[in-house]
């Protein structure tokens, strides 16, 4: 279905289905009717919603439509983009309650587990003396950021593959990078994370200063820049997930001299959780970091005070320097 239908405005799935263009998720339904598969709609409340003013405006909340089919246990998912992973459902109608358009049917929640919107990293750099640096790194994006990813890449031709690369995806990474290689699996399987392979060599990976080289900070964040005012009167609207997973290793070259260890730390805000897990082992320095912000509203006055030193902390242990000696 996602290959086959074009968006459209059609709503009527058979419409759809021979036209080839129209709205997925009637196509879907049309079809699954057709093979005597239970399938039903469900309307699922918004968690990035306000807190309804009265009992009448609360219905203001439930924006979402998912489709559900009957099995062993009930399949909750979207067909709306043509990159969606089967059972996707958007982190916004994770866990939330809904009613499915049906008569007689009781109350339903959705499934609080699914696909993390977000991006694992893992790797090696081998650094040298001088903080150049060759690296290998394996990006693996998950849920609507894989669908994100696909629809970009679609768009890229291969010839223009490297420099997108260096442009577009390492440039907030691993600034000044020059790509050697990219591998890109997955592109076309929307079920498995779209995974992107790198190999690049990095100028200046460290900075020498003194008789230090200055590990920069690699994957920075800079998570302050959600709370850039001192106060706020109205909410914070944190309209995404945000999920980082970092397993990244820095392998010095003999003649540097390592730290004892390395700063870790975990920070908390409610739902929001920064973990920092760093070690030295030998000359490797293991960054082992976590940065889970799910989608939600941060209240004005005491909440988004706390909000504040949680992504000022955070930023501090994230985007510290590593001094190795020379």
């Amino acid at each position: 279905m996602l290959d086959a239908v074009q968006d459209g405005n059609e709503k009527d799935g058979r419409r759809v289905l021979f036209g080839k263009a129209g709205s997925r998720d009637a196509a879907f339904r049309y079809l699954l009717r057709a093979m005597n598969i239970p399938v039903e709609l469900v309307l699922v409340k918004n968690r990035l919603a306000p807190p309804p003013v009265g009992p009448l405006s609360e219905v203001d909340d439930y924006t979402g439509i998912l489709t559900r089919v009957d099995a062993k246990q009930p399949i909750y998912l979207t067909v709306d983009d043509r990159f969606a992973p089967f059972g996707y459902v958007p982190a916004d109608f994770r866990g939330q309650p809904g009613f499915v358009l049906a008569p007689g049917t009781a109350a339903i929640t959705t499934p609080k587990d699914g696909s993390r919107d977000g991006v694992s990293i893992s790797g090696r750099a081998d650094m040298r003396e001088d903080g150049s640096a060759s690296v290998t790194i394996e990006q693996k994006f998950h849920g609507k950021l894989a669908i994100r990813m696909r629809g970009v890449f679609d768009k890229v031709s291969q010839s223009q593959l490297f420099a997108f690369v260096e442009s577009r995806v390492l440039t907030s990474t691993l600034p000044g990078a020059r790509v050697k290689d990219v591998v890109v699996e997955n592109k076309t399987n929307p079920d498995a994370p779209f995974v992107l392979k790198i190999k690049a060599d990095v100028s200046q990976l460290g900075r020498i200063q003194g008789n230090q080289v200055l590990v920069k900070p690699i994957f920075p964040l800079h998570l302050a820049q959600l709370a850039t005012l001192s106060s706020r009167q109205i909410p914070l609207l944190m309209g995404a997930w945000t999920f980082v997973e970092i397993d990244f290793s820095i392998v010095a070259a003999n003649s540097l001299k390592m730290p004892a260890s390395l700063p870790r730390g975990e920070y908390k805000h409610g739902e929001l959780e920064v973990l920092v897990k760093d070690a030295v082992r030998g000359h490797e320095l293991s960054l082992a970091r976590t940065i889970d912000l799910p989608a939600g509203r941060i209240q004005p006055g005491d909440d988004y005070a706390k909000f504040q030193q949680f992504t000022r902390d955070a930023d501090t242990a994230l985007e510290r320097e590593i001094a190795l000696g020379k």
